[in-house]
């Protein structure tokens, strides 16, 4: 029990770490018109492959293909937010 216990503490842990690198690269997506994002993306993918890499958690193709898709789904949720608003306002 005490090891099942640290295990997940420790892939806690790892998440958090690998979440605020990636959301680094993620930010200056929303902030740049789609030509500007191939640079953003490139970096985002890189650090993609580095967590694939490194984590015990996300080491296999289900995990980071689950990853990615939240990206985009968040990316996606933000855009039409935005639009959404700017056809509020306009």
């Amino acid at each position: 029990m005490d090891s099942r216990v640290t295990d997940e503490y420790h892939e806690a842990k790892d998440s958090v770490r690998y979440m605020y690198a990636l959301e680094k690269f993620c930010e200056p997506l929303y902030q740049t018109d789609p030509p500007g994002m191939i640079q953003h993306i490139n970096s985002m993918m890189y650090v993609i492959r580095t967590i694939h890499t490194t984590s015990r958690y996300y080491n296999t193709c289900e995990k980071v293909t689950a990853l990615m898709v939240k990206v985009r789904l968040y990316k996606t949720d933000l855009a039409l937010n935005e639009r959404d608003y700017n056809d509020y306002i306009l």
